[in-house]
Protein backbone atom coordinates (compact mmCIF):
# COMPACT_ATOMS: atom_id res chain seq x y z
CA UNK A 1 0.00 0.00 0.00
CA UNK A 2 1.39 3.13 -0.56
CA UNK A 3 2.16 6.10 1.85
CA UNK A 4 0.40 8.60 2.47
CA UNK A 5 1.40 12.46 1.57
CA UNK A 6 2.37 14.37 4.10
CA UNK A 7 1.88 18.21 4.12
CA UNK A 8 3.39 19.06 7.19
CA UNK A 9 5.99 18.39 9.65
CA UNK A 10 8.57 15.49 8.94
CA UNK A 11 12.45 15.84 8.36
CA UNK A 12 12.56 14.21 4.75
CA UNK A 13 14.01 15.94 1.65
CA UNK A 14 10.24 16.30 0.01
CA UNK A 15 8.87 18.42 3.31
CA UNK A 16 11.80 21.46 2.46
CA UNK A 17 10.36 21.99 -1.28
CA UNK A 18 9.43 26.10 -1.02
CA UNK A 19 6.35 27.17 -1.61
CA UNK A 20 6.52 28.57 -4.78
CA UNK A 21 7.10 25.00 -5.90
CA UNK A 22 4.99 23.19 -4.42
CA UNK A 23 2.12 25.44 -5.96
CA UNK A 24 3.68 25.16 -9.66
CA UNK A 25 3.92 21.06 -8.73
CA UNK A 26 0.70 21.28 -7.68
CA UNK A 27 -0.42 23.03 -10.85
CA UNK A 28 0.82 21.46 -13.26
CA UNK A 29 -0.83 18.01 -12.27
CA UNK A 30 -4.45 19.42 -11.51
CA UNK A 31 -6.81 22.17 -12.79
CA UNK A 32 -6.43 25.48 -11.20
CA UNK A 33 -9.98 24.79 -9.10
CA UNK A 34 -8.28 21.92 -7.43
CA UNK A 35 -5.09 24.46 -6.64
CA UNK A 36 -7.68 26.81 -5.29
CA UNK A 37 -9.24 24.70 -2.87
CA UNK A 38 -5.38 22.95 -1.61
CA UNK A 39 -4.43 26.52 -0.60
CA UNK A 40 -4.61 27.05 3.43
CA UNK A 41 -4.53 30.27 5.55
CA UNK A 42 -0.81 30.08 5.95
CA UNK A 43 -0.02 29.29 2.43
CA UNK A 44 -2.65 31.74 1.09
CA UNK A 45 -0.44 34.70 3.69
CA UNK A 46 2.68 33.41 2.70
CA UNK A 47 1.43 34.35 -1.42
CA UNK A 48 0.13 37.17 -0.38
CA UNK A 49 3.52 38.70 1.10
CA UNK A 50 5.49 37.03 -0.83
CA UNK A 51 4.96 36.38 -5.34
CA UNK A 52 1.58 38.46 -5.15
CA UNK A 53 3.44 41.73 -3.54
CA UNK A 54 6.41 41.10 -6.36
CA UNK A 55 4.28 40.75 -8.83
CA UNK A 56 2.44 44.43 -7.98
CA UNK A 57 5.08 45.91 -7.07
CA UNK A 58 6.43 45.08 -10.49
CA UNK A 59 3.33 46.50 -12.20
CA UNK A 60 3.97 49.52 -10.78
CA UNK A 61 7.05 50.19 -11.89
CA UNK A 62 6.25 48.80 -15.69
CA UNK A 63 3.01 51.69 -15.04
CA UNK A 64 5.96 54.31 -13.95
CA UNK A 65 8.63 53.67 -16.40
CA UNK A 66 10.95 52.41 -13.57
CA UNK A 67 13.02 49.47 -12.13
CA UNK A 68 11.21 47.15 -9.95
CA UNK A 69 14.40 47.78 -7.66
CA UNK A 70 13.86 51.82 -7.15
CA UNK A 71 9.76 51.06 -6.38
CA UNK A 72 9.71 51.17 -2.56
CA UNK A 73 6.90 50.72 -0.39
CA UNK A 74 6.66 54.62 0.56
CA UNK A 75 6.36 55.63 -3.17
CA UNK A 76 3.36 57.62 -3.77
CA UNK A 77 1.54 57.41 -6.78
CA UNK A 78 1.61 61.15 -7.47
CA UNK A 79 5.13 60.73 -7.52
CA UNK A 80 5.14 57.80 -9.93
CA UNK A 81 2.97 59.03 -12.00
CA UNK A 82 4.62 60.30 -15.23
CA UNK A 83 2.90 63.07 -17.89
CA UNK A 84 0.31 64.17 -16.01
CA UNK A 85 -0.58 64.99 -12.47
CA UNK A 86 -1.91 61.86 -10.67
CA UNK A 87 -5.89 61.52 -12.51
CA UNK A 88 -8.22 59.20 -13.26
CA UNK A 89 -6.78 58.14 -16.58
CA UNK A 90 -3.51 57.68 -14.82
CA UNK A 91 -5.46 55.01 -12.24
CA UNK A 92 -7.47 53.35 -15.11
CA UNK A 93 -3.96 53.02 -16.31
CA UNK A 94 -2.18 51.59 -13.57
CA UNK A 95 -5.15 48.77 -13.30
CA UNK A 96 -4.64 48.28 -17.00
CA UNK A 97 -1.36 47.43 -16.00
CA UNK A 98 -1.77 45.30 -12.45
CA UNK A 99 -4.21 42.90 -14.86
CA UNK A 100 -1.85 43.21 -17.42
CA UNK A 101 1.04 41.46 -15.29
CA UNK A 102 -1.58 38.93 -13.82
CA UNK A 103 -0.76 39.73 -10.52
CA UNK A 104 -2.85 36.79 -9.55
CA UNK A 105 -1.42 34.38 -11.01
CA UNK A 106 -0.64 32.00 -10.10
CA UNK A 107 -2.88 30.15 -8.67
CA UNK A 108 -5.27 32.30 -9.75
CA UNK A 109 -5.26 33.15 -13.27
CA UNK A 110 -9.29 33.98 -13.41
CA UNK A 111 -8.99 37.05 -11.10
CA UNK A 112 -8.15 40.35 -11.97
CA UNK A 113 -8.24 44.00 -10.75
CA UNK A 114 -11.64 45.28 -10.90
CA UNK A 115 -11.15 49.33 -11.01
CA UNK A 116 -12.40 51.36 -7.92
CA UNK A 117 -15.44 53.43 -8.47
CA UNK A 118 -13.39 56.64 -7.18
CA UNK A 119 -10.20 57.87 -7.36
CA UNK A 120 -7.42 57.35 -4.70
CA UNK A 121 -5.46 60.33 -3.24
CA UNK A 122 -2.25 60.78 -5.14
CA UNK A 123 -0.75 60.36 -1.64
CA UNK A 124 -1.52 56.45 -1.81
CA UNK A 125 1.59 54.52 -1.20
CA UNK A 126 2.53 51.60 -3.33
CA UNK A 127 2.24 49.76 -0.43
CA UNK A 128 -1.48 50.90 0.30
CA UNK A 129 -1.97 50.44 -3.36
CA UNK A 130 -1.20 46.81 -3.00
CA UNK A 131 -3.87 46.41 -0.16
CA UNK A 132 -6.25 48.16 -3.06
CA UNK A 133 -5.73 45.98 -5.76
CA UNK A 134 -5.77 43.24 -2.95
CA UNK A 135 -9.91 44.43 -2.00
CA UNK A 136 -10.92 45.02 -5.69
CA UNK A 137 -10.31 41.45 -7.09
CA UNK A 138 -12.51 39.69 -8.97
CA UNK A 139 -13.69 37.58 -8.54
CA UNK A 140 -12.56 37.07 -5.60
CA UNK A 141 -10.17 34.16 -4.59
CA UNK A 142 -10.12 31.75 -1.81
CA UNK A 143 -7.18 33.71 -0.22
CA UNK A 144 -8.92 36.59 0.44
CA UNK A 145 -10.35 36.04 3.78
CA UNK A 146 -6.80 34.93 5.61
CA UNK A 147 -5.48 38.00 4.49
CA UNK A 148 -5.84 41.78 5.36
Amino acid sequence: MPKAKTTKGGSGKKNKTSRKSAFESLASHVDAAHVEADLSSSQCIVWRQGEFRKRVREAVADWAQESSASILPSNTLGELAKGTPWNVGQQGSLVQTVNEHDVFAPPFPETGMRAPSQLVPASTTVAQWEKIVWRFQDPETPCFPFTD
